[in-house]
């Protein structure tokens, strides 16, 4: 399979979007508490601005001019606290590939520009959030070598 990982630009704004829509019915399906059952992620203003971020990064993986897999992750400086040291990381916010090109080796590809991104910025640390429910992305991240670091947890009142 041909395939080209570059930077996103503004004509990909259609393409990302249906594939974040992919992910998020996945959320709503499972969580519909929590998730609306929608059409568009977010908006052209606010991805126009995610893409001229200086600390953001949206990757894109395409085959024929159509994109099957993207990710937007962030660098962010945690700012020392009483309770906290300052911390220099990168957040993933989404990170998706089309469910016709899984376990193809797209995931660990898209990952690896993550990695190559934090160590320009000299940063030793990426983190993400991932819902329980997501059992193939919690293998994908297991398998990437991520630990568990805490746990959300909610109770019904």
């Amino acid at each position: 399979m041909n395939y080209r990982i570059r930077e996103a630009n503004l004509s990909d704004y259609n393409q990302i979007n249906q594939l974040a829509v992919q992910l998020y019915q996945l959320h709503f399906k499972n969580r519909s508490d929590i998730f609306n059952d929608t059409e568009m992620c977010f908006t052209h203003e606010n991805f126009k601005m995610d893409l001229f971020d200086e600390n953001s990064k949206i990757i894109v993986c395409e085959v024929n001019d159509t994109i099957i897999g993207y990710t937007f992750f962030k660098y962010i400086t945690q700012k020392k606290s009483l309770l906290c040291k300052e911390r220099h990381l990168i957040s993933i916010y989404d990170f998706v590939v089309d469910k016709n090109y899984r376990n193809l080796g797209i995931g660990k590809i898209i990952h690896q520009k993550i990695v190559d991104f934090a160590n320009e910025k000299k940063c030793h640390i990426i983190e993400l959030d991932v819902w329980f429910f997501n059992q193939n992305a919690i293998h994908f991240y297991d398998k990437l070598g991520y630990l568990k670091k805490n746990m959300k947890m909610e109770l019904y009142i």
